[in-house]
């Protein structure tokens, strides 16, 4: 977003008076891009909606909706209100119908699993799935909606990772859950805009006690990827007001299977076992 504004910027004394409005508007309002349609932007602007579009073909895009992108995507990731995110839903809504809103999410979900994939840095997954093998204790540090990423982990991974713990803040700091967390153990760290501060202290402590740290995160500029021994980047761009959790899914799932293809024979033992309690305890409905 910030390249478009300097581009913005360095042109506009050159442009017609109507862009040139249309223009400061867009400098002055960056975020009102993202959460209005062209329609209400020339609006509130003072333009008609045309103008709007030919700014647009003139900063190079091949539409305003392909404008209008750059600055949602920045709105997301630079953790702007949730206030902003709703009310642009809602304007979506009005403005192409509901369906115009599971298609934005449906397009969110895809690229986002597509991203995730492309970029995989496969030998830190398989590092970071052997740390949790092998580590006498291993702690999932999230909190919020990220706790059930984290709780989500632990169901996948109670087979394979026994020893798996998942630290809650029940009205007290989460660091009280790692007050056992030492050398040798190992502490994953769920996170995306807008990161927690518990996540980020807890990871911290673990860190002191000596404890390696991998993190789960939607950024290189996220506060725990420089404290990070190893790093899984995972985007969560969403139209819809918090991040997606999609990705984090996949990223969750792919470490899960990993750990239990490099597993040994007593890790199937146990997966076999736990398979044969839960059916003779009447788990599943049988057909």
């Amino acid at each position: 977003m910030h390249e478009v504004l300097d581009q913005i910027s360095a042109g506009i004394a050159d442009l017609s008076p109507q862009l040139r409005l249309a223009a400061k508007r867009v400098l002055d309002h960056p975020n009102e891009v993202a959460v209005s349609s062209m329609r209400a932007f020339a609006a509130r602007t003072g333009v008609h909606p045309p103008t709007m579009m030919r700014l647009a073909k003139r900063l190079g895009f091949a539409s305003y909706a392909d404008f209008r992108l750059v600055f949602q995507n920045a709105l997301v990731h630079t953790g702007e209100s949730f206030r902003d995110r709703a009310s642009w839903l809602q304007e979506l809504a009005v403005e192409k119908g509901d369906a115009a809103v599971a298609h934005g999410i449906a397009e969110a979900a895809s690229r986002n699993i597509a991203g995730f994939y492309s970029g995989l840095d496969m030998d830190a997954a398989i590092r970071i799935a052997d740390l949790l093998r092998r580590a006498p204790t291993s702690y999932v540090i999230a909190v919020s909606a990220f706790y059930w990423m984290g709780a989500y982990i632990q169901f996948l991974g109670r087979m394979a990772l026994p020893r798996l713990r998942l630290p809650r803040a029940n009205g007290t700091p989460l660091t009280e859950g790692l007050i056992s967390i030492e050398r040798g153990d190992v502490a994953l760290a769920i996170t995306a805009s807008p990161y927690s501060r518990q996540t980020i202290q807890a990871a911290h402590f673990a860190k002191k006690r000596g404890a390696t740290l991998a993190v789960i995160t939607d950024s290189r500029a996220s506060p725990l990827a420089a404290e990070a021994d190893e790093l899984l980047l995972v985007p969560t761009t969403s139209p819809q007001v918090f991040p997606s959790m999609i990705a984090i899914t996949a990223a969750i799932e792919t470490l899960i299977a990993i750990v239990v293809s490099r597993s040994d024979r007593a890790t199937i033992d146990r997966i076999t076992e736990l398979e044969q309690l839960r059916r003779r305890e009447g788990a599943y409905v049988e057909f």
